[in-house]
């Protein structure tokens, strides 16, 4: 009984990390420097630009608050449609983590501009080299931190839940799935931004962070 819930135990506190890890690269890496490398973080970064595009300008002291309601609206969507498409136990396996996630990423986008993280990393667009230093880092938290997740018996939320489903009822491998999505949200942020560079920087993350979850989860196999 009592290694049954060391091991539960075990499994809440990686997921936790997993997670924490997962949104502190979001909110002070890819958030700040305005970088969309897919996922919901990604949509939510683009719905404002697009706001802003339409005049709705959003004042920077928002920005966490309105990132962080997007993605939880987003994850609410997606885990009602895991609950009925996909059944019960992915549901309540999920659930934690696609709450979980925009509150870490509020809070730690909060504690990003209390100590005003970006100005201590004097990188903008045009410096090509320190924005691929930023996608680097932040696909090596993000994968190392999804690996850790689903290693231990969770997932994260999102595009995952999409993956899920386009496999169960189209046959879609997961790969295909992740692509297309992240892909059509990398296309829709460069074209905000006219930057055809974002593009690049989207395919340099995902390649990585790809990499480094088949390593932490499947210890270099790829499934």
């Amino acid at each position: 009984m009592f290694k049954k819930m060391n091991k539960k135990l075990k499994n809440f506190i990686f997921i936790n990390i997993g997670v924490m890890g997962l949104a502190l690269s979001f909110s002070f890496f890819l958030s700040p420097f305005g970088l969309v490398t897919g996922g919901i973080g990604g949509i939510a970064i683009n719905v404002i630009n697009i706001l802003d595009r339409f005049g709705i300008e959003i004042s920077e002291s928002y920005h966490t608050i309105i990132e962080s309601v997007i993605m939880m609206s987003i994850n609410v969507i997606l885990l009602i449609l895991a609950f009925f498409l996909i059944g019960k136990e992915f549901f309540f396996k999920t659930l934690y983590c696609a709450v979980a996630y925009p509150i870490y990423t509020f809070l730690f986008g909060e504690l990003a501009a209390l100590v005003k993280f970006k100005e201590l990393l004097p990188i903008d667009g045009s410096n090509i080299g320190g924005m691929l230093i930023i996608v680097l880092f932040s696909a090596l938290l993000s994968g190392v931190s999804i690996g850790i997740a689903i290693k231990y018996g969770a997932s994260t939320g999102g595009i995952d839940i999409i993956e899920k489903i386009m496999l169960k009822y189209f046959n879609v491998p997961y790969s295909v799935t992740l692509f297309v999505c992240d892909g059509i949200t990398i296309i829709i942020a460069s074209i905000l931004s006219k930057n055809l560079l974002q593009i690049c920087y989207g395919a340099i993350y995902m390649w990585l962070m790809g990499k480094l979850i088949d390593s932490v989860v499947f210890g270099g196999f790829r499934s």
